[in-house]
């Protein structure tokens, strides 16, 4: 999936992590860059914690799937000056997961 760069004249007006709708187009959801990598890196752990049933096809297209939205979260990814305040990388990011309480 290619990505898009869109400007909007919005006022400065940050858009957070939620359901976005475009004029009178259907609502999406919009996940800022931040927040993906972070979902990215849980996702990913989340795939290697689990079995999964080879032979089972339902379970191969789940998992399939998973990996899709796990590689669309990471294109967000954009390389910056690592000594900027607040920088996150997948690999930084998994610090802050490994520190999270298990649900």
């Amino acid at each position: 999936m290619r990505r898009k760069t869109v400007e909007f004249p919005l006022n400065d007006e940050r858009i957070e992590t939620g359901p976005v709708r475009f004029g009178e187009d259907w609502p999406g959801v919009f996940v800022r860059g931040d927040d993906a990598i972070m979902f990215a890196v849980v996702l990913k752990k989340f795939l290697r914690s689990q079995e999964f049933d080879e032979q089972s096809i339902e379970e191969a297209g789940q998992r399939l799937e998973l990996r899709r939205l796990t590689d669309l979260l990471n294109s967000c990814f954009v390389k910056r000056d690592p000594r900027l305040a607040g920088h996150i990388t997948p690999e930084t990011a998994q610090h802050y997961t490994a520190q999270q309480p298990q649900v």
